[in-house]
């Protein structure tokens, strides 16, 4: 798959940009300013001539040339407004850009991308066909990336799922999952699926027979579910007991047919700019994001016997 899919655009310098329109902006407000207070003072002027008419012959023509300066001085300034408007338009245009290639840019340095959407997120038949988070009745996402790492088909998003508790107005959305779902494809079939899930953030898999592993911790905070416990081995190999024991908690495992899938619990979106972020650290918040979810990857195709090393080596 080719990786020249990232969309040129030109380098700019965001906080000299953003002084620039700043300048701008104190400019005209301070010519507003200035402009208000002139067309108050000229609309006052005609309203007092208007009034107090008692030469009956000069007042009355300075008044309305009074009101009609001050009509054209407000017109003015309400173009001049309008033109900052796009000005600051144009530059949140631009950040959108950048924001944009350094996402696609990390994410193609990272997996050899087929295809992202931002706006897109993981099929909900998929999250719904490992039976994670069964009350879960809705889904929404962004950052839906697709393509091959280590010669395995991978796809991946930030997902929320929630359920609707309660009744007319007493109803209100709860959150049962928030953060990243991701896919792999491996090289042999698990069956019957395997689940490996931290039951305190899962408490419905406690209601299953579960199989143990005989390593105490891992056993105390995880649950392994599948209907035959011969299967479990395959999957939950030694080293990946190892691997999720080092790393911080929030991570499920399921392994169903040729795919493992992993719920990573996250607060943060994945690749989420917010208004007024350093577009530099940004960039470097994208690849270090990247970086820890192919860490994730490579947790699962080296530690698990259903993928095949050789065809997967790292390059």
């Amino acid at each position: 798959m080719s990786r020249g899919i990232i969309e040129d655009h030109r380098e700019f310098d965001l906080k000299a940009e953003r002084q620039k329109t700043f300048r701008k902006w104190m400019h005209i407000c301070f010519i507003a300013a200035g402009g208000l207070h002139v067309c108050a003072m000229l609309a006052l002027g005609a309203v007092f001539l208007f009034t107090n008419d008692f030469s009956g012959t000069i007042h009355k023509p300075l008044a309305v040339n009074l009101l009609r300066a001050a009509i054209v001085l407000f017109a003015a300034l309400l173009i001049t407004g309008l033109v900052l408007k796009q000005l600051v338009k144009r530059l949140k245009r631009r950040i959108k850009l950048a924001s944009n290639n350094y996402r696609t840019q990390a994410l193609s340095e990272g997996i050899e991308l087929v295809s992202y959407d931002p706006g897109g997120f993981m099929p909900w038949e998929k999250v719904r066909s490992v039976d994670f988070c069964p009350d879960a009745k809705r889904i929404t996402g962004s950052d839906f990336a697709q393509g091959f790492y280590r010669g395995a088909g991978i796809a991946f998003s930030d997902i929320v799922l929630t359920h609707v508790d309660g009744w007319d107005e007493d109803a209100q959305h709860v959150v049962d999952f928030k953060g990243v779902f991701l896919e792999l494809c491996c090289d042999e079939s698990v069956q019957p699926e395997v689940d490996v899930i931290e039951f305190k953030f899962c408490p419905g898999y406690l209601k299953r027979k579960r199989t143990l592993t005989h390593e105490l911790e891992f056993d105390k905070r995880y649950v392994v579910y599948t209907s035959e416990p011969d299967s479990a081995p395959r999957a939950v190999t030694p080293e990946l007991i190892q691997s999720l024991m080092r790393r911080d908690a929030g991570i499920n495992v399921f392994f169903k047919d040729k795919h493992v899938y992993l719920a990573l619990r996250n607060a943060d979106n994945l690749f989420e700019y917010k208004a007024g972020d350093d577009l530099n650290e940004y960039r470097r918040m994208c690849g270090e994001h990247m970086r820890r979810l192919l860490e994730l990857a490579d947790m699962i195709i080296d530690a698990c016997a259903v993928f095949d090393k050789a065809a997967h080596a790292k390059r």
